[in-house]
């Protein structure tokens, strides 16, 4: 939802939820995208603007976060490389939003969650999605295909990941004029980015 909202340029929303949580749905952002998509309005906060680089890293040092400035009259851009190392199902990839809203519900918004097969099997032994099949939510077999699926995009887990970085960083509550790039990062290392930027001073 967050996703959803910053990728259309909403700054202010109210949204009222009859349930405990959002709907999963398959775990992208539009079915939200485009249920607002034709209510949206002018976003009024005004953005944030970065004077020096911040960068956030995992304590191992093989994930990152960084926001970096840009000139004038750039568009913003978010980055996402993913790669879950050589010998993983998923090669590695790369997905880009420079922040027009047309792109966001067409290229973004669509991409959908996804686990390995191992992470899916582990998951429901522990009593978590068994409602859901490979059908509703992509599960990546070894060979690195979606398991009686198919993708909506060819570096779909890199859009979905951007997605996810999109939303997180939703959360500084305003529009981030700024160049960020995201390796191998996930939701904690996003919020701590969000942190770190919601903390700088005007």
């Amino acid at each position: 939802m967050l996703a959803a909202l910053a990728g259309l340029g909403i700054t202010d929303a109210t949204i009222e939820l009859d349930g405990p949580e959002l709907p999963i749905a398959d775990g992208s952002a539009v079915a939200f995208a485009e249920s607002i998509v034709a209510k949206q309005l002018p976003g009024e906060a005004s953005p944030l603007h970065l004077r020096e680089p911040v960068r956030i890293l995992s304590p191992d040092g093989r994930a990152a976060i960084t926001a970096e400035p840009i000139p004038e009259g750039e568009p913003a851009c978010y980055r996402y490389q993913l790669d879950y190392g050589p010998n993983a199902p998923l090669r590695p990839q790369t997905a880009e939003w420079r922040g027009d809203p047309a792109e966001f519900l067409r290229e973004i918004a669509p991409a959908r969650t996804f686990s390995l097969a191992a992470e899916a099997a582990q998951m429901q032994a522990l009593g978590l999605f068994r409602s859901f099949t490979a059908k509703d939510l992509l599960v990546i077999d070894d060979s690195g295909a979606p398991i009686d699926n198919a993708w909506r995009f060819e570096n779909e887990p890199a859009r979905h990941k951007l997605l996810d970085l999109i939303g997180d960083l939703a959360l500084v509550g305003r529009p981030i004029r700024a160049r960020i790039t995201a390796l191998r990062a996930g939701h904690a290392m996003n919020h701590a980015m969000a942190q770190a930027l919601a903390a700088i001073p005007d």
